[in-house]
């Protein structure tokens, strides 16, 4: 095989009912200098033998012994990719066939302080048909625009130049969410990011169980706080600057990321009886409020913060009560 110009990371944790899908993707791009890296992150289904199944000198086949988590099994295959571009796709996601092509063309158009290229993302129902777009237009400097939201999304839809990997970038193993997000803010410390305009991703919305969801749920909760205090505990000294002009978002747009922040913090917070989430839900209410003085919804939102969980409650069943109400009496008039 030739040296692969691009090295294609697939991690998988007992997904061998799907994870061919993902494979074939890759296996009928248009760009055919690839190699494919699949790390086993320590399964108990066929994983080994779906992959072996595909018989293509191309992938390689690697294995935790036990499960260690998506941030390590991404990184264990960083630790040995041979190519000058590397891309990522989830096991649950699927690539279109110009993908990479249309990667690589942005790449060789591009400076080289461009270390970052991202595709549109299109959720599908299980016949194949877009739902939804993930369509960001974000490019450029996004050192400061991705302090207040993951504006990129799925790592399905980057290929990220390795030269800046090797300077010590990699998943944190710590962060059970929001471990794309922080990868985002490394690579943006060092390069520029630019975008194909086009879905060239395809994830599934259907395709995970609501059984399995639902055993999920606390341990969700759990992960999206811890999430946010390491975050907030490795950015704060950068978002605590929101007052000065900062990236290129308006303040309304940040005050409407903190906000969203705040209210997931104050939920999620409230499921696991959490303080220290009941205490950053305040302090992101507050830095919203901060940013947009006159916004009558944010400030109410912060003042009943102040009144203890309770009253927040109260006031989150009425707000919602109200645009409920307000968003019927629409539908009436039309």
């Amino acid at each position: 095989m030739r040296y692969p110009t691009v090295s294609a990371i697939v991690p998988s944790y007992n997904r061998g009912y799907i994870l061919d899908r993902a494979v074939k993707s890759i296996i009928e791009q248009t760009f055919e200098n690839w190699e494919l890296i699949v790390v086993d992150d320590g399964s108990s289904d066929n994983t080994q033998q779906v992959v072996e199944a595909f018989d293509d000198p191309r992938i390689r086949y690697l294995r935790h012994d036990v499960n260690r988590g998506v941030c390590a099994a991404r990184n264990t295959a960083i630790e040995s990719v041979k190519g000058n571009y590397i891309a990522f796709l989830d096991s649950d996601d699927t690539w279109l066939p110009d993908k990479l092509a249309k990667q690589l063309q942005v790449f060789q158009d591009s400076s080289e302080t461009v270390g970052v290229v991202y595709t549109w993302l299109g959720l599908t129902d299980i016949n194949g048909t877009i739902k939804r777009l993930r369509d960001p237009l974000y490019r450029g400097n996004l050192r400061e625009n991705l302090l207040f939201s993951n504006l990129i999304g799925s790592p399905s839809t980057v290929m990220v130049r390795s030269d800046y990997l090797n300077r010590g970038i990699r998943f944190d193993p710590q962060l059970k969410y929001g471990e794309d997000w922080d990868f985002y803010l490394q690579l943006a410390q060092h390069c520029e990011f630019e975008i194909v305009p086009e879905v060239l991703v395809h994830y599934c919305d259907e395709e995970t169980s609501t059984s399995v969801e639902a055993k999920k749920a606390t341990t969700n909760d759990r992960a999206v706080l811890d999430g946010y205090n390491i975050l907030f505990d490795k950015y704060h000294d950068d978002v605590n600057l929101i007052d000065r002009k900062l990236g290129t978002i308006s303040n309304a747009q940040k005050s409407a990321c903190l906000f969203n922040i705040g209210q997931r913090l104050f939920y999620h917070g409230r499921v696991l009886n959490r303080k220290d989430a009941m205490e950053n839900s305040r302090r992101y209410l507050q830095f919203a409020m901060r940013l947009t003085p006159f916004n009558l919804r944010f400030g109410l939102h912060y003042l009943a913060s102040l009144m203890g969980r309770n009253v927040y409650d109260r006031w989150n069943r009425l707000e919602a009560s109200l645009r409920h109400f307000l968003s019927r009496l629409r539908f009436k008039n039309v």
